[in-house]
C-alpha cells in the first residue's frame, strides 16, 4: 500500500505543479487504453496479451515545438501462450500489473504530429504467473521495480484529443528467469526477461 499512496501522492504534487507555476508553460490530461504484451524470454512468444493501461500526464512546453512530458498510468502487462502454444501443451500465463512513469523529450515533426522518446521507471503492483489457470509453485519472482526504454508517436487529431502509439521494452529483467528453463539467451549469455509492450491510447488534453 505504501507504493500506491507514494505513486497518489507524486500525482497530486504535479497537479497542483500545474496550476501554480505559468500556466501558459504547462498542459497535463488524462490518457487510456489498451497495452498489447508479451515477456522477453519465457519461452511464449507473441503479443497474445491485452490489457487495460490508463492515467494522467503533464507537460512542459520550452518552445511551440519542445516539450517536457511525464505520466502517472497503471498498466497491466504479461504474457499467454497462444492457441496454438495450448493446443500442444499447457496455458501458460504470466499477469504483471505495473505503476508506470514514463519521463519524456517530445518533438513536433509535423504539425500534429510528434515523436516522444525517454525512459519509464515502473513500480510493481501484483505478478504471478498461472497454468492452466493454477498458481505455478515454481516460477521465479518478481523485481519490485523495472526500467524501461520508451518512444512514442502522437496525433493530435482535435482541439483537446489525440492517440498515441507507444513502445516500451525493459532494460532491467523483470526476474531473474535462469532457472527451470527461464531466461532471454543474448550475446552467449542467459540474461532474464523482460517486458516487451505496445499500447495504443486515447489521450485528452485539458487545453
Amino acid at each position: 500500500m505504501k507504493k500506491i499512496y507514494s505513486i497518489l501522492c507524486l500525482l497530486v504534487i504535479l497537479t497542483f505543479a500545474q496550476n501554480k507555476v505559468n500556466a501558459q508553460s504547462f498542459n497535463g490530461g488524462i490518457k487510456a487504453g489498451a497495452t498489447f504484451t508479451q515477456v522477453d524470454g519465457d519461452g511464449m512468444s507473441g503479443f497474445h496479451k491485452a490489457g487495460f493501461t490508463g492515467g494522467g500526464f503533464i507537460n512542459y512546453s520550452f518552445t511551440e515545438q519542445v516539450i517536457l512530458q511525464g505520466e502517472l498510468l497503471f498498466s497491466m502487462k504479461g504474457s499467454r501462450a497462444s492457441s496454438k502454444q495450448k493446443q500442444i501443451g499447457d496455458d501458460l500465463q504470466i499477469n504483471a500489473n505495473y505503476f508506470d512513469i514514463p519521463i519524456l523529450v517530445g518533438f513536433q515533426i509535423y504539425k500534429n504530429f510528434w515523436m516522444l522518446g525517454g525512459i519509464m521507471p515502473s513500480v510493481l503492483v501484483t505478478g504471478d504467473e498461472t497454468i492452466n489457470g493454477q498458481p505455478r509453485v515454481d516460477s521465479p519472482g518478481f523485481s519490485d521495480f523495472d526500467c524501461s526504454f520508451a518512444a512514442a508517436f502522437n496525433y493530435r487529431f482535435w482541439k483537446n484529443l489525440s492517440a498515441s502509439f507507444t513502445w516500451t521494452y525493459s532494460f532491467l529483467n523483470i526476474r531473474d528467469g535462469v532457472q527451470n528453463g527461464y531466461s532471454q539467451f543474448l550475446w552467449f549469455r542467459y540474461w532474464g526477461e523482460f517486458n516487451n509492450v505496445f499500447a495504443l491510447t486515447l489521450q485528452y488534453h485539458f487545453r
